[in-house]
């Protein structure tokens, strides 16, 4: 083999794998994806169900979650 085929063959793989690395290292920044204002927005809706939630189970041991059993007319 000759020393210039060589050197050329070298020069590729280190440019390729140059390359490669560069599209490693950056990762999904191009894909279509998640914006931080669509994450930001989900965990906003999470914190506010679980609020809820909480409040839920809060009235469901107050016995607050169900209508009252009294009435204003006499039950016998």
């Amino acid at each position: 083999m000759d020393t210039r085929n060589l050197k050329h063959i070298i020069n590729g793989v280190l440019v390729s794998g140059a390359a490669m690395v560069v599209a490693v290292m950056s990762g999904c920044n191009g894909a279509p994806g998640r914006t931080a204002q669509e994450v930001h927005r989900n965990h906003i809706n999470v914190i506010q169900t679980n609020w809820i939630m909480i409040q839920d189970d809060i009235d469901a041991a107050l016995l607050l979650d169900r209508p009252t059993r009294l009435s204003e007319m006499v039950v016998r």
